[in-house]
């Protein structure tokens, strides 16, 4: 970054000069801006005016590349998701919901005993720590 200030001192125009040196100035690209004391500026490149624009083509097709790339990933693990997980979890949920049905229907059905025998379990439970507690 250094050079890039001595670059742009060089290429500074004096005041009593009637040719004024214009410079293009390359703000952007992969800089970290805790690393650098110039952040914005990449690279100068003097001009023949004001009126030179240019365009960033390299930035625009590597970046519709990439848009592609993620979209024919994406598009393919839809596919993969619809083919191949989404049967899987379809046959887990319908045993899932088979499974919590029989609870119901079991909880419906021997719910009377189910409390009795954990009551007994319970006492039963009571019973022997409080026998081995005397012993």
């Amino acid at each position: 970054t250094s050079n890039l200030q001595a670059e742009a001192s060089n290429l500074r125009s004096a005041k009593s000069s009637a040719q004024v040196q214009w410079v293009k100035i390359r703000h952007y690209g992969w800089r970290n801006t805790f690393l650098s004391i110039y952040p914005n500026a990449v690279s100068l490149k003097p001009v023949s005016g004001p009126d030179e624009t240019s365009f960033p083509w390299f930035n625009t097709v590597f970046l519709t590349l990439l848009g592609l790339v993620f979209w024919a990933l994406r598009v393919r693990w839809l596919r993969f998701y619809a083919r191949r997980l989404s049967p899987i979890f379809d046959a887990m949920e319908e045993r899932l919901s088979n499974f919590w049905a029989w609870v119901r229907s079991f909880r419906k059905t021997y719910s009377s005993w189910v409390l009795c025998l954990s009551t007994l379990l319970f006492m039963l439970i009571a019973l022997l720590r409080n026998s081995f507690i005397a012993l």
